[in-house]
């Protein structure tokens, strides 16, 4: 059987553009196996600092009875401080109410990860971002993408929606 040549060459145009796409949007994401690969590695991060941190918690309590059996108003004040500092959101991403949650844009332009321990993830437009982010409060987060911009997100009281200070706003999907 033969094909008319119009036929031909506009089956391999159109596999020439349709393969140039695809290279172009592969090069622009992030390997899934990367992105995977640095999610086991965070979450392994994030179970092996557990036990280390609540160890530390009951030593510093331990330590604090001790001051305040010996009467040292001094020594238990600071531990005291210590204490307070770890349970504060803002010195423990992962104690925030921002840990471990994931938001789907409104306008469906962009999904947000805040990962416990203060790492974020941003998938805009088909680009995969990396990024950071810092309890400002108890309802705020500040957040840096990798490519330099940064906002502030406000969460609503029952968790279920956030506004960035840009206006967008976000619905949780975990």
């Amino acid at each position: 059987m033969k094909f008319p040549i119009w036929l031909i060459s506009t089956a391999l145009v159109f596999s020439f553009f349709s393969s140039e796409q695809t290279i172009a949007q592969s090069a622009t994401r992030e390997p899934a196996d990367l992105t995977s690969l640095r999610s086991r590695y965070n979450a392994e991060i994030e179970a092996a600092k557990k036990p280390v941190q609540e160890r530390y918690v009951f030593q510093l309590q331990g330590l604090l009875k001790t001051f305040t059996l010996r009467g040292d108003l001094a020594g238990a004040t600071a531990v005291q401080k210590e204490l307070d500092l770890l349970k504060s959101p803002a010195a423990n991403p992962s104690a925030s109410r921002f840990a471990g949650t994931k938001w789907a844009c409104t306008s469906g332009t962009s999904v947000i990860e805040f990962k416990p321990g203060g790492g974020w993830k941003d998938e805009w437009r088909g680009k995969t971002y990396g990024g950071s982010w810092k309890p400002a409060s108890d309802n705020e987060a500040a957040a840096k993408r990798s490519d330099g911009n940064s906002w502030t997100f406000r969460m609503n009281d029952d968790s279920t929606s956030l506004t960035r200070s840009d206006g967008y706003k976000f619905n949780r999907v975990k």
